[in-house]
């Protein structure tokens, strides 16, 4: 757990698989648009258009009414976070049961093609884990 950071049940972390910093964000906007198909952030393609995030992504956060917290993949204080931790980035955990957990895997991830797919994952992924915490 972070230091001094108290977690709720159901907070979120989404981990990148992107570097921060705005000339990264810059290069990733341009490689998502000149060869979305070699582009390493499979989440960054989903939910993020080449100017800022879909609204539909947006819209769902919301909805939420949960703690998200963000990261790129050289800022993730893997640490903080405990143990059985993907080695690969894009993923997003869950805090459940005074742990976190891994809800969606770079695999996982892999596999989904669209935002819509993506946000009705999502949406069974937790309905479930809210069903047995």
């Amino acid at each position: 757990m972070e230091r001094g950071k108290e977690y709720k049940e159901g907070n979120l972390v989404v981990a990148w698989n992107a570097h921060s910093g705005w000339q990264h964000a810059v290069m990733d906007s341009l490689h998502k648009w000149v060869s979305p198909q070699t582009y390493s952030c499979k989440l960054c393609q989903l939910t993020y258009g080449t100017v800022g995030p879909r609204e539909s992504w947006k819209t769902f956060l919301e909805s939420l009414h949960r703690d998200v917290q963000f990261y790129h993949k050289d800022e993730f204080p893997a640490e903080a976070f405990g143990r059985n931790l993907p080695t690969d980035f894009p993923f997003i955990l869950e805090y459940r049961n005074e742990a976190w957990r891994v809800l969606l895997s770079p695999g996982e991830l892999d596999q989904i093609n669209t935002l819509e797919a993506l946000l009705e994952v999502l949406r069974q992924k937790l309905e479930l884990s809210a069903g047995y915490s």
